[in-house]
């Protein structure tokens, strides 16, 4: 699954309240969404992390709705 696919999940994610890229991956892994490797493994805040950092790259946000202050 492509980083584009993913962050709509990861953004509702957000706004239901997860704060922290550890609540983000879990509601990935609750939806049943694959991972990067696609290899079965769990989700790890920092695959979150690089998705996310991705985005910003991609379009030159800052910070932005993706806010980390502890993972």
């Amino acid at each position: 699954m492509r980083a584009a696919e993913v962050l709509p999940i990861i953004e509702h994610a957000r706004r239901a309240g997860a704060t922290t890229l550890q609540q983000l991956a879990d509601a990935l892994a609750a939806r049943d969404v694959p991972t990067p490797s696609g290899r079965g493994q769990r989700w790890r805040p920092m695959q979150v992390a690089r998705i996310v950092g991705r985005y910003r790259t991609a379009t030159g946000t800052s910070a932005g709705a993706f806010t980390e202050s502890a993972a």
